[in-house]
């Protein structure tokens, strides 16, 4: 329903900070990175395929996809990317 105001120009905080830090929605966050790692990972065929495509060392490709560390941004959007590519 539209109140006849423009959009704002800035996005409310939760479409800025995928993470969500200090919100209940993080454990969803880190779930949904999970499930996109666990995605690259069967597309790539083993998780030395996929660290070599993200250019990371499979160790801590194997603690991003437990989720017992928090995946960085630049990676994230590198898995965003190969899986994008792969459905091409």
């Amino acid at each position: 329903m539209s109140d006849g105001k423009p959009p704002s120009p800035n996005p409310p905080a939760i479409f800025r900070d995928r993470r969500l830090r200090g919100r209940s929605g993080a454990s969803t966050i880190a779930a949904m990175e999970s499930t996109l790692l666990l995605r690259a990972l069967s597309i790539a065929g083993c998780i030395e395929a996929l660290a070599r495509q993200l250019r990371v060392p499979k160790k801590q490709l194997g603690s991003w996809i437990a989720g017992e560390v928090e995946t960085p941004d630049g990676v994230y959007l590198r898995v965003v990317d190969f899986l994008r590519v792969a459905h091409k």
